[in-house]
């Protein structure tokens, strides 16, 4: 077999684009994507692609409410505020728990062991520690 029949044929090249302007080329231009950052609340539990506000396609064709929730986007300002809160929470109490370990005496140790080990959630631990905390002063 010699190397102008080859068994594998070669692909067809386009033509060159041309450039106009300098660095901007004549392809032609797209529209702009009508995916949106969040979905309304139910495009968002059916897991499909949601056109927006104010109300999306999907929500209009099938005759319900569109609603949007921003606290639900985790990559807005409102979601990082949110999330800097809860940190600075935990910290509080972190804080808090290392003050008593240092400094409190043997019993309130043994107390706020024992409270933790009851309490059913982290919330709940974080509750009844600022009570205790909020109780000595």
């Amino acid at each position: 077999m010699n190397k102008e029949t080859s068994e594998y044929p070669h692909r067809q090249l386009l033509p060159k684009v041309s450039l106009g302007k300098v660095g901007h080329s004549h392809s032609p231009v797209h529209a702009p994507s009508k995916r949106r950052s969040l979905a309304c609340t139910n495009c968002r539990r059916k897991h499909i692609k949601c056109t927006g506000p104010p109300s999306c396609e999907t929500c209009v064709h099938s005759g319900r409410a569109c609603v949007f929730e921003p606290s639900k986007d985790r990559r807005r300002k409102e979601a990082l505020r949110h999330a800097e809160k809860a940190t600075e929470r935990y910290r509080n109490a972190l804080v808090m728990v290392i003050q008593t370990f240092k400094s409190g005496a043997d019993q309130d140790v043994r107390d706020l062991v024992d409270r933790m080990k009851q309490s059913s959630s982290v919330d709940d631990s974080l509750a009844e520690l600022q009570e205790m905390t909020h109780r000595e002063k």
